[in-house]
């Protein structure tokens, strides 16, 4: 089997490791957007590996986040899952309306078809896992419910599939394509069964599952709406405020912090999109359900780090500059 595509910034000059490492992301993972929280000099490696259909990856690096928004030029005709496995640092998962911290020994499956946002402040050390959804058995409903949420390798089927990945990619090293078949047979089949037998857990403890997702639900249908608010919600499913937020306490955010997230992702994805330049910052949030300018403004720099203008305008300039890394790269 071929040897692993290694992408590193060491002996890249320090003041573009940033720009050279949010390339290798959007590279790797079909033009995912990276930041690396204002540094330029960021230390990072992957390894990758394809094997048919499933993509693996280790990442071990600075602390940066992604963000991916529905792209409508997009040329990719194949639906993938996502797996992250956590092995040290932590991240932060978020993906309609579902908020997740992931600590070593969690995962979670997401569908990269919708927009999601993963956020790492400090060094982490991660296994990315990405295969089509046609190998996935369970049902789009089921999915729907998974997607998102944190795994923990506490029991069972759980703790081996969490091992066996991060030992399958050194197991790959130099095998042969039988051997290599069989292997990525096993990573489907263990994710098939893992999936399933979470969902049978579930099912011994429905109602307050249910009531979530259709809040979850609920809060994304309205996202717009400047009036959403916890109340609201609970009046939609006919149950008070008090068991709204206990049915979301394993949660790291509260019910008013989720819908500012969702907000703010939103936001985030319209600042950056190019087909989006002319239209006012202002206009992009309240059309997201902000009430006030200032409001948002807080948010977003608490959020993110810098203000709005200065991300739209980051983001232009870096546009601009691998425009101008692909024009010099088709002269050659």
């Amino acid at each position: 089997m071929e040897q692993p595509e290694i992408l590193s910034t060491l002996g890249v000059q320090p003041e573009r490791q940033s720009e050279i490492w949010c390339n290798y992301i959007a590279h790797l993972f079909n033009g995912l957007k990276a930041d690396t929280y204002g540094r330029e000099s960021f230390s990072g490696v992957i390894q990758h590996r394809e094997i048919d259909s499933l993509k693996l990856c280790k990442m071990k690096a600075q602390g940066h986040r992604v963000l991916h928004s529905i792209n409508p030029n997009s040329s990719s005709s194949t639906s993938y899952y996502k797996v992250v496995l956590q092995h040290s640092g932590f991240s932060d998962f978020e993906q309609g309306g579902h908020h997740i911290r992931l600590t070593p020994g969690n995962w979670a499956i997401y569908d990269t078809s919708k927009p999601y946002q993963i956020s790492a402040p400090n060094s982490i050390e991660l296994l990315i896992l990405a295969f089509p959804k046609k190998y996935i058995t369970l049902d789009d409903c089921y999915m729907k419910r998974i997607s998102g949420r944190k795994m923990l390798p506490s029991i069972g089927i759980n703790q081996n599939i969490y091992d066996f990945l991060f030992n399958a990619f050194d197991l790959l090293e130099s095998k042969d394509e039988k051997t290599t078949k069989r292997i990525s047979d096993t990573i489907v089949n263990l994710f098939n069964l893992t999936l399933t037998s979470y969902i049978e857990a579930k099912r011994r403890n429905s109602l307050p599952e249910t009531l979530k997702y259709r809040a979850i639900e609920y809060i994304n249908k309205n996202i717009k709406d400047h009036r959403l608010s916890v109340g609201m919600v609970a009046r939609h499913l006919n149950c008070s405020k008090r068991y709204l937020h206990m049915i979301f306490s394993d949660s790291p955010s509260t019910i008013t912090e989720q819908i500012q997230n969702i907000r703010l992702n939103n936001v985030y994805s319209e600042l950056i999109n190019p087909n989006l330049g002319d239209v006012k910052i202002t206009d992009i949030a309240m059309n997201w359900g902000f009430s006030t300018p200032s409001h948002f403004s807080k948010l977003f720099r608490d959020k993110y780090g810098v203000s709005a203008r200065e991300l739209r305008k980051n983001h232009d300039k870096q546009n601009d500059f691998n425009g101008r890394i692909n024009l010099t790269l088709k002269k050659q």
